[in-house]
């Protein structure tokens, strides 16, 4: 009988994870400094106006974003993780 040799290198895969975390992190900080400065410049320098109101709205767009980002970033983990897993209680082998 053939079979298919499949070989899964969880180096790569745990470099593909560490990777994708540490995109994430990143953008995270990147969207919570955009939120800062945009907070700031809303409470200190367009107090009120058409231009405070349209401000306000993208921030909230942007923390829409930040959550969408945060968990992907756990999504993305937690299916490597259990990739990993699924492909080890398969195997007849353990290594």
């Amino acid at each position: 009988m053939s079979y298919i040799k499949l070989i899964i290198d969880s180096d790569y895969i745990d470099g593909i994870k560490s990777y994708c975390e540490e995109q994430g992190k990143q953008l995270q900080d990147m969207i919570d400094t955009y939120l800062e400065i945009m907070g700031t410049l809303i409470e200190t320098g367009i107090i009120e106006g058409e231009t405070a109101d349209a401000l306000r709205i993208i921030v909230g767009y942007a923390e829409d974003l930040a959550l969408v980002v945060e968990s992907t970033a756990v999504t993305v983990k937690d299916t490597i993780d259990n990739f990993i897993e699924d492909i080890d209680a398969e195997d007849q082998y353990s290594f």
